[in-house]
């Protein structure tokens, strides 16, 4: 355990004091972890399977885009890489979303 000040020196005492006390703190440090491993998990998942398509997809359309000589097809092209921008621009609102609850482990970083 970290000791910054008294306040936490005293807790320190206190725990070592009451098992049941520094058990239960450790149980709930336990389950927070056990939580931001399922968003990594999520964000992991999300990345590799929803957001990859739209990757692949503005790749490909900018390699047409290189071998295109229409205007008709550029412009095609475009609107479809435009879709796919807004598709990946929302894919990462939700990955924030998601993830934004990083001060969940700040009591477990106290444990340690």
């Amino acid at each position: 355990m970290r000791i910054e000040n008294n306040q936490n020196i005293e807790q320190a005492i206190e725990s070592t004091k009451d098992p049941n006390s520094l058990h239960e703190r450790l149980n709930e440090c336990n389950d927070r972890l056990r939580y931001e491993n399922e968003k990594v998990d999520e964000y992991a998942h999300i990345n590799s399977h929803q957001m990859r398509g739209p990757i692949a997809r503005v790749q490909g359309l900018v390699n047409l885009l290189y071998n295109s000589h229409s205007k008709i097809d550029v412009e095609e092209i475009l609107e479809y890489i435009k879709i796919s921008a807004e598709e990946l621009d929302q894919m990462t609102r939700v990955i924030s979303e998601r993830l934004s609850d990083s001060n969940s482990l700040e009591d477990c970083r106290k444990c340690a």
